[in-house]
């Protein structure tokens, strides 16, 4: 059984992976993302990768398509540009 703990740690782990995937292009716009592949490639169970992917929709990174599935959405230049500047405001804050 896994503990809150861990399921936190997990759910974080796969959030940022799916995050750094997005912003890096290895995720592109318009692809679909499947629950299970990004399990086995992060290398855990589907439960805190589907936790994550809904965050990530909640933020707009990842879109829900009825009868289709999740995709990732795309961006536009200034909203690419707005989350650069808010990720570089929120690092420097953290240090």
């Amino acid at each position: 059984m896994i503990n809150t703990m861990q399921y936190n740690t997990l759910r974080e782990k796969a959030y940022e992976k799916i995050q750094g995937q997005i912003l890096s292009g290895d995720l592109t716009a318009g692809q679909r993302v499947s629950e299970q592949s990004l399990a086995t490639k992060i290398g855990i169970s589907r439960t805190p990768v589907r936790s994550a992917i809904r965050q990530l929709e909640s933020e707009g990174m990842l879109i829900q398509v009825p009868r289709y599935g999740t995709i990732v959405k795309k961006f536009t230049r200034s909203e690419l540009g707005d989350l650069f500047d808010l990720r570089l405001a929120i690092e420097q804050y953290a240090a």
